[in-house]
This record gives structure tokens, C-alpha cells and sequence, in this order.
């Protein structure tokens, strides 16, 4: 009976290995089938074939003669940014003229043109204004109570040492002072703007003496 019973479970171990070895063939076949079945499929192509396909695709471009088209639109290039180089300023005289004008606004517009705010190529770190002359300073205008409510004050430095002129005494004595004060107020308060200052000249009269530098009247 022992005999027997170990015989059983030999043949059942038999069994079991073949049926093992079976299911591993089986599965070695269906894997190689994959395999055959991924080979069918199209290759993919490598980077140097997409470029070659895409070049084919392209349409050709026309080459285009650059010197051609600048000549075309006139050597001038609109998104360029100017920097002068205080060497490069090339300066003008301009004569304004404030006969019935208000103080500020003639004022104002001189400074902007000391500074060169009126120019294509302004360069605010350069001093490449224009030399402003200013006349009739005597008719200027100054709007509501000024001439008496506003007063121009100076210390000497020393103790008790303030003092103040107002506006309608200033305006009889030295009204091209008053414009010259203005106009300094009004410009940077640095090196830069004295070097502007000094190319402003503020004259009571008509007369200016500066013939020989040919100004324009600039007309606002």
C-alpha cells in the first residue's frame, strides 16, 4: 500500500512539471506572436527624415536684397532710439516773445526747449537744448493777486538776515529777473540744469543784441 501511494504521487508531480512547461511555451509563443505583430507596424521616423520632410513641404522663399530695401525706404529706421553724445549737439537760437503771455507759461515753455523736449533726438541725461532769448518780459502777465500776494524771499545767512520783495516792486524794477527766477525753478536742480541756465537770456525790451547768432522767432 505504501509502494502504491508514493507511485500516485510521483506521477502527479510528473504532471504537474509537464503542465508547467506546458504553459511556459505557451507563453514564449504568444510573446514572439507580440513581437511579430509590433514588427508589422510602420517605423517611426528619426528627427533628420522629419526635417528633410518638412523642407520638402516648405514653399521656397524668395531671397531679398536687403540694401535694395533700405535705399527703398530711405536709410531711416523707425523703431531707432537716438543717445546723443554732447559732442553731436548741433544748438539753435529761438526768440520768445511774452508781450501779453502769462509768466508761467512763457516760463515753462523755455524751460522744456533748454532741456530739449522739443527735439527728435532729446536725450534727457545730455544737455542738448536749445539757447532760448526771451523779450518784452516788462508786458508780462501775472493772473490773479499775484503782484501783490507773491513775494520773492533771500536770506543773508546771518540772523535776522530775511528779507522779501514782492512781485509788483520786482516786476517795475527787474521783470527779466522774474522770468529768469521762473524759468530756473523750472529746470533740474543740478549740475545739468545750470548748464542750461546759462543759455537763457531775458531782456525787459524788444531789443536783445544777439543779431549775429540769427534766432528764430518761435511763435506759440
Amino acid at each position: 500500500m505504501a509502494d502504491s501511494s508514493k507511485k500516485s504521487n510521483k506521477s502527479e508531480k510528473v504532471d504537474v512539471s509537464k503542465k508547467g512547461v506546458s504553459k511556459a511555451k505557451g507563453a514564449v509563443k504568444a510573446g514572439a506572436e507580440k513581437n511579430v505583430r509590433v514588427s508589422k507596424k510602420k517605423p517611426v521616423p528619426t528627427i533628420a527624415a522629419k526635417s528633410s520632410i518638412a523642407a520638402e513641404e516648405k514653399p521656397a522663399v524668395k531671397a531679398v536684397n536687403v540694401s535694395a530695401a533700405k535705399k527703398s525706404v530711405g536709410n531711416i529706421n523707425k523703431n531707432k532710439t537716438t543717445f546723443l553724445k554732447p559732442a553731436q549737439v548741433k544748438r539753435r537760437w529761438f526768440v520768445l516773445d511774452a508781450s501779453g503771455k502769462s509768466l508761467g507759461r512763457v516760463a515753462a515753455l523755455a524751460a522744456s526747449m533748454l532741456r530739449g523736449k522739443h527735439r527728435v533726438d532729446f536725450t534727457p541725461n545730455v544737455d542738448c537744448g536749445d539757447s532760448i532769448i526771451i523779450i518784452n518780459c516788462r508786458d508780462v502777465v501775472l493772473t490773479g493777486r499775484k503782484l501783490e500776494q507773491k513775494v520773492r524771499y533771500h536770506h543773508s545767512g546771518w540772523m535776522g538776515g530775511l528779507k522779501g520783495l514782492k512781485y509788483s516792486v520786482i516786476m517795475k524794477k527787474c521783470p527779466q529777473k522774474a522770468m529768469m527766477w521762473a524759468v530756473q525753478g523750472m529746470l533740474p536742480h543740478n549740475s545739468l540744469g545750470a548748464k542750461m541756465a546759462k543759455r537763457l537770456r531775458a531782456y525787459a525790451g524788444e531789443e536783445h543784441g544777439h543779431e549775429a547768432q540769427s534766432p528764430q522767432l518761435y511763435k506759440f
